[in-house]
């Protein structure tokens, strides 16, 4: 029998930092709950509760993007926020490290990397990113979303150009998120140092798209060398 509302119970996730960088860990903000409106007395809205979680911006930087036309190339320039930020080599590897311009097919996209990973035992949840309402101009949104069991990478801030022959913009704000996330089903969601166990499935398909094109191909043998349990 289907339900109009469904009442999941919470399933455990748990989320943590992983960066092949340096940077000190505290500098990431804790992913928050997005809690629900329940005063509104409403099933639909309520069964919203546990979804929907946001972090906040590790870096306070206005970013332009522009099409180059002596060197051929996406390109973009930055001004951070000095009462945020010193002015040392640190800031500026930090923010070149983490904003990835470049064009697929016709279209010029930006993406500002984060270090969040989420692990859990569940087959059947589904991670989604939604717009955190950056400030832009010239960029629209692009989501992404993969099943959480069996695949572990972090999800990216990702926009398309609307218009090549502009210049885009977007503003990122310490105190404002960065990135919302939609989960299939409510969670119960923790932060976690990674153990040994769990940082050997995150290495074992981070970052491999550099290496293979149509990843679905390499998914079955990743699938089968999961270990049973992660949490």
């Amino acid at each position: 029998m289907h339900n109009l509302f469904n009442k999941f119970k919470e399933t455990d996730v748990v989320y943590g930092i992983y960066t092949e960088r340096k940077t000190p860990s505290s500098l990431f903000p804790n992913v928050t709950k997005t809690e629900t409106n329940y005063e509104l007395k409403c099933p639909a809205v309520n069964t919203t509760s546990a979804k929907y979680y946001e972090v906040n911006s590790f870096i306070d930087v206005d970013i332009e993007i522009f099409y180059n036309k002596e060197t051929k190339q996406i390109e973009y320039k930055y001004d951070f926020n000095t009462s945020k930020h010193p002015l040392f080599d640190t800031v500026h590897d930090l923010i070149k490290a983490h904003v990835i311009v470049g064009k697929k097919g016709n279209q010029y996209d930006v993406q500002i990397l984060t270090p969040y990973i989420f692990l859990t035992d569940n087959k059947d949840i589904e991670i989604t990113t939604l717009n955190p309402d950056v400030p832009t101009e010239n960029l629209s949104f692009v989501s992404g979303s993969f099943n959480l069991y069996s695949w572990a990478r972090n999800l990216n801030l990702a926009y398309v150009f609307i218009d090549n022959d502009k210049p885009a913009k977007l503003k990122l704000s310490i105190d404002k998120p960065i990135l919302k996330y939609f989960f299939s089903k409510p969670i119960n969601l923790k932060y976690k140092t990674f153990n040994d166990k769990q940082l050997k499935f995150i290495k074992s398909n981070y970052n491999i798209v550099k290496y293979r094109k149509r990843i679905n191909n390499l998914y079955t043998t990743h699938l089968q060398r999961r270990p049973k349990k992660l949490l």
